[in-house]
């Protein structure tokens, strides 16, 4: 196909689905956008993952400081040349939905931005539902700046995503297992079966919030009654601050570590493997037990949080499709 192929990525998540569908579609020359990450650690951590994938073809970088000037830039730019395909590493970030109601590319794909937003969206085409995240102030600054957004409307669109879906009317499911990565870090079946150690790791997230915050520090003490001879290891999620966790910590024997990347990089480049892994509904639950099928990896099912997650039994179908175990959190203290 001729034309330019373009992807969107601002989380490192979005960047490995970026790197699996170049791969997938034999992307030869691609252009790759790294929208305004959040912060300098997420920063940090695209800019190593992008010199570890050898990233063939452009790289350009639109950070927080004179986003719009750049984002205008570069959309003045394309809008000049022919576009074949646009990988959308974020459905439901405002910067990227800039990008595809502006450009006219031959095809749009959708990236994961993780196990709850891939979900989110799903159900929303599942169900008809088209919404805009540009707000009305954005959306005036925009048509301001001579940025005119093409109205959101109804269409069939294509998930490439390592998550277990389905096709539905609305949606063609495209699934990836990790070829790339797989081979980036040569997980081999050497690697895979390294020994596991004592400690036990909890995986943290940001979806949830307030009320999982809440439950984390009973969880943590469920956990040490598990494994009463392990060190704990509470794993920070990239939006999480020591400063704001430390008080749910206080009298329980917790290491908090917050990895320069990601969790699944972290473990591949690591000859010590924990000798477990628990989380509610992380990503890397799902993640960690489909690149390295050895390791022990468990669902903390909680009732009393699960009302703050959206389609808990979705998520907790295709973590169990995955291998991911499930043990039930009592708040009475009692071990299962």
């Amino acid at each position: 196909m001729s034309g330019r192929d373009v992807f969107l990525a601002s989380t490192p998540f979005q960047l490995l689905g970026c790197a699996e569908a170049r791969s997938y579609y034999a992307v030869e020359q691609p252009l790759l956008v790294i929208v305004r990450p959040d912060n300098k650690t997420t920063e940090q951590q695209m800019a190593f993952l992008v010199a570890k994938l050898a990233w063939s073809g452009e790289v350009v970088w639109l950070p927080k400081r004179l986003f719009y000037i750049r984002i205008w830039l570069l959309l003045r730019r394309l809008k000049s040349e022919p576009l074949n395909r646009l990988f959308v590493g974020n459905k439901g970030s405002w910067m990227h939905e800039i990008f595809f109601r502006v450009l006219v590319p031959s095809k749009i794909l959708f990236l994961d931005d993780g196990l709850g937003a891939t979900v989110l969206y799903y159900d929303a085409a599942k169900r008809g539902i088209v919404a805009s995240k540009i707000s009305n102030r954005k959306g005036r600054l925009l048509a301001m700046m001579g940025i005119r957004l093409a109205p959101l409307r109804k269409i069939k669109m294509t998930f490439f995503t390592c998550f277990p879906l389905s096709s539905i009317e609305s949606v063609d499911i495209v699934q990836h297992h990790f070829q790339v990565f797989r081979g980036l870090f040569g997980l081999n079946q050497h690697q895979t079966d390294s020994p596991k150690g004592r400690g036990v790791g909890y995986l943290g997230q940001n979806h949830g919030k307030q009320a999982l915050l809440e439950r984390l520090r009973e969880h943590l003490l469920y956990l040490k009654g598990r494994h009463p001879d392990a060190g704990l290891v509470y794993f920070m999620h990239r939006k999480q601050r020591p400063e704001l966790l430390a008080p749910y910590f206080q009298g329980i024997p917790v290491r908090m570590q917050s990895n320069s990347m990601p969790i699944e990089i972290a473990m591949a480049l690591s000859d010590d493997r924990l000798e477990a892994f628990y989380g509610f509904t992380s990503t890397a639950l799902f993640s960690l037990k489909k690149l390295f099928p050895d390791l022990s990896v468990y669902r903390i099912s909680d009732e009393g949080v699960s009302d703050a997650i959206h389609h808990p039994e979705e998520l907790w179908q295709i973590l169990d499709h995955a291998g991911v175990e499930t043990v039930e959190f009592n708040p009475d203290g009692s071990v299962v």
